[in-house]
């Protein structure tokens, strides 16, 4: 196309935020049943107790392939556990919500029908119990805690669902339960058996009838008889030597079991035999520095070592014979002090809790079983993750339930999501905000979501009703920098970032309630009128587009979700960036700006932003927002100026390419645009039509409009949010 001249006149959305922005000047945010305790550290050496990793299916006869569903995370400092969805496609995980547990959850399991979860609280001598939604949100029992006796740390469900076992570090104890119908723990008649000193892991062998203890206190692995009733009793030979102090331990298909010792590096090697005892196959194998957590695949052909004194993963293969050969690397790198390693239930990914720096790594399974990092390679966790387990299943599907558009005006409209995608008012069709709401964000969980309002410096705040409509939270809003023209929420649901106009992002934490609260440093510095911000995946930058300063600030993250500017502080947009996006891959950031261009960044190993190749590709007049869908294969671009949306497709090197039907109509100066969770549906707000266009997704990802084009909106439509569930 002929290219034009680029003008001063700004999109509908840019005029009225500037207008505003002066009147501001002017007036003044399967699992895996753990069926094997992971391990942890004792008390007293620096460490933290228990860490609940996963150690593989338990083996038994091939069986028809599941899916990761949800993975469940232990946050041993933050007293709660999280929930991510899992994308079976990608591995990826998305944090979705959180539950308390009790002081100082350690392990986690899940039954293998994924009803009913259990954690140990070593702080509390507690074992909590959830049921799990169909959505994989946990709620707790009632009651919501059974007792254990001293130092919790791992809990692990037999393979037929019916027993459940916790391991109590300070008690030199297993307490022994019954599961009932409705997933509640019951004591067994025989309410506990001794171990050895120090018990840190457990793992039952694939037929349910055989369990044993890693003793890290004696350097043992306690071996036991599995009775009907599911009371264990040991075996006339009681224990086995380990390594120096076991930490971990996991079975493979075939009846092997794999041990790791903390305390000189190694891996312990046995076979089961046909009366169930141990019997070492085998030196052990060198592993890490201080390995913390093992895991088998459930095919029994790969073994990983989470090693938290070096920060790595080591990998095995294991032999006909079950000893295990280092592979050709013979580690990767993971976060800061890794306690928990799980692969998922399809054997396709391995997550890493990483107690340090309170994330979690992902990993995919090749071909020859070495670990390649996902992009992006972590996911936030919450304080102190240890325990880690993965629901399997069919593979999670997105459901888009609810849509909000932010409306000059003065309020949000609400709306259902119909199951063809077409958006239908709910009543009453808008809720209050404050002085010209230009963006709506929503809570990771979907319990939460917040309205910047350009004109009043401040952001509205909502709790999010079961039928997903808004309610003020107390209080209705908290104070911002002057001239909020965006917000966004990190992807852990702990932090909230929103600009200002005079070169500010205020920087919030959310409470328990969804509350904003301002940081102790309530303010970050960016550039010359900041128009709009994202964060990346991985919880750990934030990028902001400065209209008049034409660039881009970008962050770091901090432990407590302040922000600091990168080494290179800024880097250079065209003029007058509009909007910014980074895709879900967290390797590639977008932004549209009024020089009928859309600037194209690779992101760095440390955040930095660094242009493509190709820096800038077409896009139309006064450029207004951009979009990706889920996958990350497309891009659109709301361009006020043509009534138009431009479409793209995202290749390989993340360089964007116009689709053969490079732009698809919208209404009268369309302004934000949006897709939803499930990347089937995309609307598009039309700030002088006063309404929503509405899309379905192509098999080539290009826009076909609705049967019915168009939705009502209120006043003025300048940004549109799509929220909804899993199933």
């Amino acid at each position: 196309m002929t290219m034009q001249t680029p003008t001063s006149i700004p999109s509908v959305r840019a005029q009225y935020r500037i207008l505003l922005w002066a009147a501001v000047l002017v007036v003044l945010t399967l699992g895996l049943s753990a069926c094997g305790g992971g391990g942890g550290n004792p008390p007293g050496n620096g460490a933290e107790v228990g860490d609940g990793a996963e150690t593989g299916d338990g083996g038994g006869d091939p069986v028809t392939p599941v899916a990761p569903r949800f993975a469940y995370v232990a946050n041993e400092s933050a007293d709660t556990v999280s929930t991510y969805m899992v994308d079976a496609d990608s591995g990826r995980l998305a944090w979705i919500g959180r539950v308390d547990a009790g002081n100082g959850p350690r392990g986690v399991a899940v039954d293998p029908s994924a009803r009913w979860a259990y954690v140990a609280n070593y702080g509390s001598d507690t074992i909590s119990q959830y049921s799990i939604g169909s959505d994989g949100r946990l709620s707790p029992m009632a009651p919501a805690a059974v007792a254990a006796e001293a130092g919790p740390v791992t809990v692990a469900i037999d393979p037929a669902g019916q027993f459940a076992y916790a391991v109590n570090f300070d008690a030199n104890t297993v307490s022994q339960y019954a599961i009932d119908e409705e997933g509640s723990l019951a004591p067994l008649w025989a309410a506990t058996v001794e171990t050895g000193a120090g018990p840190i892991a457990l793992s039952l062998d694939p037929s349910g009838r055989y369990a044993y203890v890693v003793n890290n206190g004696d350097g043992s692995v306690s071996q036991y008889t599995v009775g009907s009733d599911g009371t264990l009793t040991p075996m006339a030979l009681a224990a086995v030597s380990a390594g120096l102090q076991p930490r971990a331990i996991a079975l493979d298909a075939a009846g092997h079991v794999y041990v790791a010792n903390v305390g000189d590096n190694s891996v312990s090697q046995y076979r089961i035999g046909s009366d169930g005892s141990l019997t070492e196959i085998a030196g052990a194998v060198l592993a890490g520095t201080s390995p913390h957590a093992v895991s088998v695949d459930p095919e029994g052909r790969y073994v990983y070592v989470a090693n938290s004194g070096d920060d790595t993963v080591s990998q095995y293969t294991i032999d006909s014979d079950g000893t295990l050969a280092p592979m050709a690397a013979g580690s990767v790198a993971t976060g800061a002090q890794p306690r928990a390693v799980t692969v998922d239930p399809s054997g396709q990914y391995v997550y890493v809790s990483n107690y340090a720096d309170s994330s979690v790594a992902q990993y995919v399974i090749t071909d020859d079983g070495s670990l390649a990092a996902i992009t992006p390679g972590t996911v936030p966790a919450h304080g102190g993750p240890i325990g880690v387990a993965v629901s399997g299943g069919a593979a999670v599907e997105s459901v888009p339930q609810h849509a909000y558009v932010a409306n000059e005006g003065a309020d949000l409209s609400q709306y259902d999501v119909d199951s063809d995608g077409t958006l239908a008012p709910m009543s009453p069709h808008g809720v209050a905000a404050e002085s010209a709401p230009s963006a709506v964000a929503l809570h990771p969980s979907g319990a939460y979501a917040y309205a910047a309002n350009l004109g009043s410096a401040s952001i509205s705040q909502y709790r999010v009703a079961a039928d997903g409509s808004l309610s003020p939270l107390t209080p209705a809003s908290v104070s911002a920098a002057a001239g909020p023209s965006d917000i966004v929420v990190d992807p852990s649901g702990r932090y909230a970032y929103a600009t200002g106009y005079y070169g500010v992002v205020a920087q919030f934490t959310i409470g328990s309630d969804g509350t904003l609260s301002p940081m102790a440093t309530a303010y970050a510095l960016a550039g010359s009128q900041p128009r709009a911000l994202a964060v990346d995946p991985s919880g750990r930058y934030v990028y902001v587009a400065n209209y008049t300063g034409a660039n881009i600030s970008q962050y770091a993250i901090g432990a407590d979700g302040s922000l600091s500017a990168l080494t290179t502080p800024s880097v250079a947009t065209g003029v007058n960036p509009t909007a910014i996006v980074v895709d879900p891959t967290g390797r590639y950031v977008y932004v549209p700006s009024y020089g009928y261009i859309v600037s194209q960044y690779a992101i760095g190993s440390d955040g930095s932003l660094h242009p493509m190749a190709t820096p800038t590709v077409a896009t139309g007049l006064w450029a207004s927002d951009i979009a990706i869908d889920p996958t990350g294969r497309y891009a659109y671009v709301t361009s006020s100026g043509e009534d138009s949306v431009w479409q793209y497709r995202i290749d390989v090197d993340g360089s964007l390419t116009a689709m053969a039907n490079a732009t698809v109509a919208a209404g009268a100066r369309p302004t934000g645009v949006a897709l939803d969770p499930s990347g089937r549906y995309a609307y598009v707000t039309n700030y002088n039509g006063g309404d929503v266009s509405q899309y379905r997704l192509a098999s080539d990802g290009s826009l076909d409009p609705m049967t019915t084009a168009a939705v009502a909106a209120g006043s003025g439509p300048v940004a549109v949010t799509v929220g909804g569930t899993y199933r």
